[in-house]
């Protein structure tokens, strides 16, 4: 999965996801990538660099924690702790258990 961001930017200005769940996720997502404190050109970067900082999958749990490590040193790790926040919410808009799960559910329907 290498969809670059400003693709799915460009499908939510022109209303193309079918729901607004959808829509209010990648929304979410991209709010989350502007926050990275680097520069992130494809969400298969993004999520490599979250499982590096996670140490393993993305899901919720692993993502309060992460949150829970930036919060203790926000001079340093501010940013980081905004963009988790954004990622956090995404997980309110589905039921589904990865970020890898629900962007792949996404890539899948703009790729076809």
């Amino acid at each position: 999965m290498t969809k670059n961001l400003n693709d799915f930017f460009d499908h939510l200005e022109a209303h193309n996801f079918q729901n607004e769940a959808d829509q209010q996720i990648v929304k979410k997502l991209l709010e989350a990538e502007e926050n990275w404190p680097v520069s992130i050109d494809t969400v298969s970067q993004f999520l490599e660099l979250l499982e590096k900082e996670i140490g393993g999958v993305i899901h919720k749990r692993s993502l309060e924690e992460l949150l829970k490590k930036y919060n203790q040193n926000l001079t340093k790790y501010a940013w980081n702790a905004e963009s988790i926040s954004y990622v956090l919410d995404i997980f309110k808009l589905t039921e589904e258990t990865t970020l890898n799960n629900i962007c792949s559910r996404l890539f899948n329907k703009k790729d076809n």
